[in-house]
C-alpha cells in the first residue's frame, strides 16, 4: 500500500512537471516548437576555472561497460583527463565487455566490488585508499550516498532523454539527488527532459556536449578509398548514398527513414540507402527489412549489420540521416559533421546545434516534447506510420541531396574534438573540489 501511494505521488508530480514544461514550450515567444534552447537561461554552460591545484583523482563509475556510445564517451573523457595531468580510475559495478578490454589496453585502472554483500564497505574503502577527489557516475547511482558521506562531490552524467523511465526509476534518481553535487547533461534537450521527469532543480544542471577523436576519425576515413568502397557496395558514380549509422531499434527511427526514402525515390531514382548497425531489437530490425520490401525499395536498401568501425561507410556516403525519436548527443551525427556530410536529423537531443553549425536539415519530431511521452506510448509511436513526419524527412533528404560534401573548417573541427568538448568537465571538477558544494546557480563565463 505504501509503495502504491509513493508511485501515485511520483506519477502525479511527474505529470505536473510535464504540464508546466509544456506550458513553457507553448509560450508564443518560443519560435520553434519543442526547442530546448529556451531553457538555456537556467542551465549552466560554463564556469571559471579555479586557481591551479594538485591533479584530480576522478573515479568514473559505470554499471555495465560493454559497447556503445556511453562507453566511448567514458573512455574519451578518461583520455582527456589523463592528457591534462589528472588520474582517472574506472569502477564497473555490472557486466564487462569489449569496452572494458579497451580501457585496460589504454592503461586505465579498473576496479570492481566483490562480493556484492560487501559493496558498501568496499566502495568506501576504495574512495579512501585511492584518495578520490571526484566521483563521476554514468548511468549508475550506487555511489551517491557513500561519496556524500565522505564529503566527495558526486557528479552524474545524463546521456539521453529518459522516455523509458518507470516511476521507480524516477524515484531512484530523486532519492539520489540530495547526494548529487551536479548533473552533466550532454545537450540542453536532455537537461530539459531530465529536470521535468525527475524534478531536479535546473540550477544543478550543466550542459557539456560530447566530442570525438577527430584526428583518429580522419585518419581511419582517409585510409578508405571512396571509389573502391562504393564499388564494393555495388554503387555507380551517379548514385547518391544516404547513410544511417545506429543500432536497429525503435528509438532510432529507421522504419520512418525507409518510408521517407521510398517517397524521395519517386523524385530521384538515383538514391540509395545503407543502414549500418546491429539488431538491438531483432523484431524491429525484421520489421524494417520487411517494410523495405513492402515499399518496393529492398534492392536499393542495404542492411550491413553491426560494424565495429563504420568509418568506411562515411567515406562512401553523400548524405547522413538520423531520424531518431530520442537522442542525447549522437556520436554518429558528430562524426558525419566531422566528415562534412550534409545532415538530416530529427530535432531531438543535440541535433539542433550540430545542424545549425554545420548546415544540416532539421525535421520536427512527431511530438511536442519527449517528457510528454510514456514508455509505452514511445514504443507505440516508434512502430506506427507517421505520414507527416515521413513526408518531412523525405523533403529534407531531397534538399540534402542537392548539397555537396564540404570540408569543415579547422575551427569547427576543433569544437568537435574530445579535448575541446570535454574541457568543461575539468573546470567543473576543479570547481567542485575547491568548493565541496553544489554547482552554483549562476556562472556565465562564455565557452570558447
Amino acid at each position: 500500500m505504501a509503495a502504491a501511494a509513493i508511485t501515485k505521488r511520483i506519477t502525479r508530480r511527474w505529470h505536473r512537471l510535464c504540464d508546466n514544461l509544456a506550458a513553457r514550450w507553448r509560450d508564443p515567444a518560443c519560435a520553434h516548437r519543442g526547442d530546448p534552447r529556451h531553457f538555456t537561461g537556467t542551465f549552466n554552460r560554463a564556469w571559471p576555472v579555479p586557481s591551479s591545484g594538485p591533479p584530480l583523482r576522478v573515479l568514473l563509475e559505470v554499471a555495465d561497460f560493454c559497447a556503445g556510445g556511453l562507453e566511448r564517451v567514458v573512455l574519451d573523457l578518461a583520455h582527456v583527463l589523463r592528457a591534462a595531468g589528472h588520474e582517472p580510475l574506472l569502477l564497473i559495478t555490472g557486466q564487462r565487455g569489449a569496452a572494458a578490454e579497451n580501457a585496460a589496453q589504454a592503461g586505465l585502472r579498473i576496479h570492481t566490488l566483490h562480493p556484492p554483500t560487501a559493496w558498501p564497505h568496499a566502495y568506501r574503502e576504495l574512495l579512501r585508499s585511492e584518495r578520490i577527489d571526484i566521483v563521476n557516475a554514468h548511468a549508475s547511482l550506487y555511489g551517491a550516498p557513500h561519496a556524500a558521506a565522505a564529503a566527495i562531490p558526486f557528479v552524474q552524467t545524463v546521456h539521453n532523454t529518459l522516455v523509458w523511465f518507470e516511476p521507480r526509476e524516477v524515484y531512484a534518481y530523486r532519492a539520489a539527488d540530495s547526494h548529487t553535487s551536479a548533473y552533466v547533461c550532454v545537450s540542453d534537450a536532455v537537461a530539459a527532459d531530465f529536470a521535468a521527469r525527475c524534478g531536479i532543480q535546473p540550477d544543478k544542471l550543466a550542459t557539456i556536449p560530447n566530442g570525438i577523436d577527430t584526428t583518429a576519425f580522419h585518419t581511419r576515413r582517409a585510409a578508405h578509398d571512396r571509389t573502391a568502397v562504393r564499388q564494393a557496395l555495388g554503387l555507380r558514380p551517379a548514385h547518391l548514398l544516404i547513410l544511417n549509422v545506429a543500432a536497429l531499434a525503435g528509438s532510432k527511427g529507421q522504419l520512418f527513414l525507409v518510408r521517407a526514402f521510398a517517397r524521395a525515390r519517386r523524385e530521384r531514382d538515383d538514391l540509395r540507402l545503407i543502414l549500418v548497425g546491429g539488431a538491438a531489437e531483432p523484431d524491429y530490425a525484421a520489421f524494417v527489412a520487411n517494410e523495405a520490401a513492402r515499399q518496393g525499395v529492398a534492392p536499393v536498401v542495404m542492411l550491413t549489420g553491426y560494424a565495429h568501425d563504420p568509418t568506411r561507410y562515411f567515406a562512401a556516403a553523400d548524405v547522413f540521416a538520423l531520424p531518431s525519436l530520442c537522442e542525447g548527443w549522437s556520436l554518429a551525427l558528430t562524426e558525419a559533421a566531422c566528415a562534412g556530410l550534409p545532415l538530416v536529423a530529427s530535432d531531438v537531443g543535440g541535433a539542433r546545434p550540430l545542424c545549425e553549425r554545420f548546415g544540416g536539415h532539421l525535421v520536427p519530431p512527431p511530438f511536442l516534447h519527449t517528457c510528454a511521452l510514456s514508455a509505452a506510448g514511445f514504443v507505440r509511436l516508434a512502430h506506427r506510420p507517421l505520414p507527416d513526419y515521413e513526408a518531412a524527412l523525405a523533403s529534407a533528404l531531397l534538399q540534402a541531396a542537392e548539397r555537396p560534401i564540404l570540408r569543415p573548417t579547422d575551427e569547427s573541427q576543433r569544437t568537435l574534438d574530445r579535448s575541446s568538448a570535454f574541457a568543461p568537465y575539468l573546470a567543473l571538477f576543479a570547481l567542485l573540489r575547491a568548493r565541496h558544494t553544489a554547482l552554483p546557480p549562476r556562472l556565465t563565463t562564455p565557452v570558447a
